[in-house]
């Protein structure tokens, strides 16, 4: 997305709840982490929206869990 801010919504679909680390790259290649502690989960949620703000440059892809650290049903869904 172009402008300030990405939203990104990561939802849950297991029952042992993680922390979201999010993989962002940008354009020209450059790519950025953003870590939400598993606490984002503690109140029952089953998806929250996470913000990215790229200084205004273009997000051309995000990955959940970029290096495959938490157990996941279906990985293919993470791009």
């Amino acid at each position: 997305a172009d402008g300030p801010r990405t939203v990104v919504t990561v939802g849950q679909d297991g029952d042992l709840p993680s922390p979201a680390v999010l993989e962002a790259t940008l354009a020209g290649g450059a790519t950025t982490r953003v870590t939400y502690p598993v606490d984002v989960w503690f109140d029952g949620r089953r998806a929250f929206d996470a913000v990215l703000d790229a200084g205004g440059r273009r997000v051309e892809r995000v990955t959940l869990d970029p290096d495959r650290r938490f157990p996941d049903r279906d990985p293919s869904d993470n791009v």
